[in-house]
């Protein structure tokens, strides 16, 4: 009878062994599973920020104040972050540098022209070039979001990756 229980035993220790390692190796795809979600969020909220702020850009002139520093730290934090959440592909941070330096333009666009309430002919010259230097730079940014989403594509697609790759390929 001994036997039989020192048996059963063994073999119940192994049952409980095998079950504690599937349990273990769920845990362990669980985990990576979630951070893999979270790394995507990460990088997908720094999508948000950069296109919300490009609808800014469009009506800057309409937006209080506060709205204005908001989207403007909004973008800062996702420029800054996407250093990070995209170490190994520079092209996302470089065009979001562009970004913001093209930003500029259209930020202070407005701010500046009233400024210019008595104008010169040569002040009013100045405001005429800031104002079309503003459109060509909204012109290039609003351009950039689809070059921008393409470079995200890698890491946002949910399908084919190969695919997600080829087209980013086309696009630089």
């Amino acid at each position: 009878m001994s036997d039989m229980i020192k048996t059963t035993e063994g073999i119940a220790t192994v049952v409980i062994a095998i079950f504690v390692a599937f349990i273990g190796a769920f845990q362990l795809f669980t985990a990576r599973q979630k951070l893999l979600l979270d790394l995507y969020n990460r990088r997908f909220e720094i999508y948000l920020r950069t296109v919300d702020f490009m609808w800014a850009l469009k009506e800057w002139e309409f937006l209080s104040d506060v709205a204005k520093v908001e989207r403007r730290i909004a973008f800062m934090r996702a420029m800054r972050e996407s250093r990070y959440l995209f170490a190994g592909d520079a092209s996302i941070l470089n065009l979001l540098e562009e970004f913001d330096r093209r930003s500029v333009s259209i930020t202070g666009r407005f701010d500046s022209l009233n400024k210019f309430v008595s104008m010169t002919p040569h002040v009013m010259g100045q405001a005429v070039d800031a104002d079309n230097k503003a459109a060509a730079n909204m012109a290039w940014i609003l351009s950039a979001i689809t070059r921008f989403e393409l470079y995200l594509d890698p890491y946002l697609a949910f399908g084919n990756r190969k695919f997600s790759r080829s087209r980013r390929r086309k696009a630089t």
